[in-house]
Formats: structure tokens, C-alpha cells, sequence
């Protein structure tokens, strides 16, 4: 296995085509709209609309990570992740391969690197951090999928445990101590998830999160057509916010 890792410079740089690294997000989210049939759009809405959908400032003064974890010996041939159709939400999964977690090398792709479908084919799992404004400390954890059984929480678990994070990420939460007699800094993880997903009992029973607010989200017409609302719905849900600290090694 190893880690393909896409950083801000990779989404920020013209002309870069998102039609793959789309289909792929959104068939990982597509998994839960066909299952639970709450939430009815897709998680990125456009190729066009990918910046603001992940959150990433086209200023450039976010940061943002996203992982692909590969297995170079999958042979499971061809998998269509440009289908929409939600009867084809699981197609691309793939069946349980017994797979150990060491030294799993990370490769930064270049900003200029040609994304193909053809690399999605190795693709068992996706997830992603994005900076964020109110905590200098704290990083939203996005783009969660798992295209092979027990792979997304083994695969969040062995980045967090093993602090397989970018330098930025790193250096923010050492920089983060109560005093400086401390010898490790913190980073805290956030992600907000739809509790009709059953994500919160996920993330606290196999990730170590813990859940810290929760609200109540109604589907009006209103609110669904707000250009800055990424989801529609065809329900009212519950948005939970679950908390991980990190602990973060001193250099």
C-alpha cells in the first residue's frame, strides 16, 4: 500500500481538471445517500464548484490535505466511479483483503500531476483535513470514504495514531501548549456528520472522538437552494460535531 497525498497547491493550480477526484468523493458520500436516503445531493456539486465545496480558499492561505490510500495489488479490474446513479453507489467496492498498516510510504504529487480515472482502479480509501478559521490548532476531517470493509476507520486510525500529517499540521498544534514545559503540542480533529448516517456511535466506538454539540438541520425550501449550503435534503436531520485531540510529538 501507500498514501497518494494532494495538497493545496495541487487544487490551486490553473487549469486543474477536478472531474476525477469528484467522482471519486462523491462516490464514496453516495454510499449513505442510497442507503439512509436523507441527504439527496451529492457532496461536491460541480467540478466547477470543488473549492468551495472542500472549503479551500483559492488565496491560498488554507491549508488542506487529501489522502488516497492505494493498494497497487488490487486486481479487481475496472471500476466505474463516473457513474451517478445511485443504484451504483456500492459498485465500486471492493472485498476484504487482509492488510497491515507499516510504514506506509506517503507521496506528495506534484501541483502539476494528471489525476487519471485509471489510478482510481487502486483506490480502497479517501479521507481529508482543511484548516480552519476560528482555531489555529484545528482541522476539519472531510471527504471520509471506504471502498473495502473495516479499511476507513483502520486507515483514519493508523494517520492520526501514527501522526502521518502534513509539516503544517504538525508544526500548528506544536505550537499549540499550555506552558513550555510541555513537551507535546495538540491538534484537534472536527468532523460534523449526519447523524441518520449512525456516524457519531462510528466515530466514538472505532476513531476516539467524542461528540460535542449537535442541531437540528430542517429541510426548507429556503435553505436549500442557499448557494452556500453544499447539501439538500429530503428530510429534516441532525448534524452532529464529534472532537478528537491529538497529541502532537515533539520534532
Amino acid at each position: 500500500m501507500h498514501i497518494l497525498a494532494f495538497d493545496t497547491a495541487w487544487f490551486l493550480q490553473p487549469n486543474q481538471s477536478f472531474h476525477v477526484i469528484r467522482n471519486l468523493i462523491n462516490k464514496g458520500y453516495s454510499k449513505a445517500r442510497k442507503k439512509y436516503n436523507v441527504i439527496t445531493s451529492p457532496r461536491i456539486l460541480s467540478p466547477e464548484t470543488v473549492l468551495r465545496d472542500l472549503g479551500i480558499s483559492a488565496n491560498g492561505d488554507s491549508v488542506f490535505i487529501m489522502y488516497l490510500l492505494m493498494d497497487e495489488d488490487l486486481k479487481h479490474g475496472k471500476r466505474d466511479f463516473a457513474n451517478e446513479d445511485l443504484d451504483s453507489s456500492f459498485n465500486c467496492d471492493v472485498p476484504f483483503k487482509q492488510l497491515q498498516f507499516a510504514d506506509v510510504a506517503v507521496e506528495y504529487v506534484a501541483s502539476d500531476f494528471h489525476l487519471v480515472e485509471d489510478t482510481l482502479d487502486s483506490c480502497i480509501a479517501t479521507l481529508a483535513f482543511a484548516s480552519m478559521d476560528n482555531e489555529p490548532n484545528a482541522f476539519e476531517l472531510t471527504c471520509v470514504a471506504s471502498f473495502m470493509p473495516t479499511m476507513g476507520y483502520r486507515f483514519l486510525n493508523y494517520v492520526l495514531n501514527e501522526q502521518v500529517l502534513p509539516l503544517e499540521m504538525l508544526n500548528r498544534g506544536r505550537a499549540q501548549k499550555e506552558n513550555q514545559e510541555e513537551n507535546n503540542g495538540k491538534l484537534v480533529i472536527i468532523a460534523d456528520c449526519v447523524v441518520e448516517h449512525e456516524l457519531v456511535s462510528y466515530y466514538e466506538q472505532k476513531c476516539k472522538f467524542a461528540k460535542v454539540d449537535q442541531v437540528l438541520i430542517r429541510a426548507d425550501d429556503e435553505m436549500n437552494l442557499d448557494p452556500d449550503v453544499w447539501w439538500s435534503s429530503v428530510r429534516d436531520f441532525h448534524l452532529a460535531r464529534v472532537r478528537r485531540t491529538i497529541l502532537v510529538r515533539a520534532k
